[in-house]
């Protein structure tokens, strides 16, 4: 098993895939408000090769928002939709790894924001938390069983999470961090956290990382992993198995020098490893052009959702890359596109 922090695709063997919804590959058409799918070679790799298959040949489902206030479910390429949520400035969503439920956060008014959780089989909308704050509210994770909500309160580098408990309802705890990962069964959440150092160091945050975790059945109980120190930051990079943890760890003076650890919880020591020797190795080089932070790749891994900014009309673009086919998509308008995942 290799589970990736971020939005990289999860891979696990013998899983039994239930598709959240019935894929039907249909003829490609376009609704009359929007502009037909634009195709443009993604490199030179398809450039007089007629053997590359064609993109349009693939059928999926994705969500995204659109006009700042609506959930949208769509496909490709029959391009119909369906509104799961209409409800304010949205800032984020993430549907649970069932489908049945579908988490965001409203923002109310500059320092007060809602975080909501809608059945995506019913028009039930339930109010689990008010967030009022300096800090904006900007990213909401489910923990892979589907039981808790992590939402990301930060402005730089150092924020904070905001940890609830969806079955039993509330707030669970409050931990400082720089970034997250939970442990494929979902009862551990590993994670950065800022520890000043004396005499403070010339950086954003005066000090280093380190990576901490903490067992969701003790909640607000840190456990030290692995310490920082004044030469690097460490940052939980995702878990090989539920016991075994990747740290990607970079040097406080080149930030761009990388390097990896994997901490074994039997052992409780870390050592260093090659990022090839623990990677599948079948993970997908992406065009430049997308954010290795800010895209949806498919389960497969063979395409990828991302958005650009096209300064002629001033809006933002979904896109759709595909590894073989080696070319983009422009599909409409719309920011953060998330891939529907087979259900689990």
């Amino acid at each position: 098993m290799f589970f990736l922090n971020g939005n990289k695709f999860v891979r696990k063997a013998g899983l039994s895939l239930i598709v959240l919804f019935i894929f039907t590959c249909t003829a490609c058409t376009s609704r009359p408000s929007d502009p037909a799918p634009v195709v443009e070679p993604a490199g030179d790799a398809s450039d007089g090769n007629e053997n590359v298959p064609s993109i349009e040949n693939i059928s999926f489902k994705y969500t995204f928002i659109a006009a700042g206030s609506k959930i949208v479910l769509s496909d490709f390429p029959a391009r119909e939709e369906s509104i799961l949520v209409d409800d304010g400035e949205i800032m984020d969503y993430a549907l649970s790894p069932n489908g049945g439920s579908l988490a965001y956060i409203v923002r109310v008014s500059e320092q007060v924001y809602d975080i909501k959780i809608a059945d995506t089989r019913t028009p039930e909308t339930e109010l689990l938390f008010t967030y009022r704050d300096m800090l904006p509210a900007h990213t909401v994770k489910w923990s892979p069983d589907g039981r808790y909500l992590q939402v990301d309160v930060s402005t730089s580098l150092a924020g904070s999470a905001y940890i609830f408990d969806t079955y039993r309802g509330g707030l669970l705890c409050q931990i400082g961090l720089t970034d997250a990962c939970w442990s494929p069964d979902g009862e551990i959440i590993a994670f950065g956290q800022v520890r000043e150092l004396d005499p403070p160091l010339p950086n954003e945050i005066g000090g280093t990382i380190d990576i901490n975790f903490m067992y969701l059945d003790k909640p607000g109980t840190i456990n030290p992993v692995v310490p920082g120190s004044a030469d690097y930051l460490l940052w939980p990079a995702g878990w090989l198995s539920d016991d075994r943890l990747l740290i990607r760890k970079t040097e406080m003076n080149n930030r761009a020098d990388e390097s990896y650890l994997e901490y074994d919880f039997a052992s409780g020591r870390p050592q260093e490893v090659r990022f090839s020797a623990v990677n599948p190795g079948d993970e997908p080089v992406l065009p430049e052009e997308i954010d290795r932070r800010q895209h949806s790749l498919s389960p497969d891994g063979n395409h990828a959702l991302f958005t650009r900014y096209d300064p002629a009309d001033g809006q933002v673009y979904i896109h759709l890359w595909g590894r073989e086919e080696d070319c983009v998509v422009r599909l409409q308008s719309g920011e953060k596109p998330k891939w529907v995942y087979p259900r689990r």
